[in-house]
């Protein structure tokens, strides 16, 4: 009996313990409460987006690497000659480290088809310069086909870009309930003084 009696009290206390163990703080606020359960919401939400902007950024990865073979096969390079040397811009500093690329006027062939363009080479390069490029199935000039690094950066870069856009709605929504939780936290501290001084 004196067990069951013992047991029995330390049930009550066991159910008793976790109240004791919270106890409320009279300045916390219903508007407090909603509060901070907004934003233990918010910081779930975010963690949640975490491992779904990852499968988008594998995804992103797959559609590039996809792209980029894609482009392999339907281009081409060719060796296109200058036809004009190559002017510096006129802002260019002549003790540069680096020579700037500038376009010079040039022609190559493409399946037995001339063609007349433009292509990118150093600033002062002399007339007949040969430079590879890359062209399209009717032999226009196009940009060379991603490679593997290009891929990886536009993939990682497209999925911290998302978790950033799902980062400022989040931090957006909380700042606007911020705003409307102290305007009625500021309401009823109103309230509450003129309760006290009446």
């Amino acid at each position: 009996m004196a067990d069951n009696s013992k047991r029995a009290e330390r049930g009550t206390d066991d159910t008793r313990r976790p109240v004791a163990r919270t106890p409320r703080n009279p300045l916390f606020r219903g508007v407090d409460r909603a509060e901070a359960r907004l934003h233990r919401l918010l910081v779930t939400l975010f963690l949640l987006a975490v491992p779904f902007v990852a499968v988008m950024g594998v995804s992103l990865y797959h559609d590039q690497q996809t792209m980029a073979a894609d482009a392999v096969t339907s281009s081409s390079s060719v060796l296109a000659t200058t036809t004009a040397d190559a002017v510096a811009p006129v802002a260019s500093d002549e003790f540069a480290a680096v020579t700037p690329t500038v376009l010079a006027p040039a022609t190559w062939s493409s399946d037995g088809v001339k063609h007349v363009g433009s292509v990118p080479v150093a600033a002062q390069s002399p007339s007949g310069t040969e430079v590879t490029i890359t062209v399209d199935a009717d032999g226009r000039r196009i940009a060379p086909p991603p490679t593997g690094v290009d891929v990886v950066v536009v993939s990682i870069f497209g999925a911290a870009a998302l978790l950033a856009l799902v980062a400022i709605v989040l931090v957006i929504v909380r700042s606007v309930f911020a705003r409307v939780y102290d305007r009625r936290r500021d309401r009823e501290w109103d309230d509450a003084i003129a309760r006290f001084l009446s």
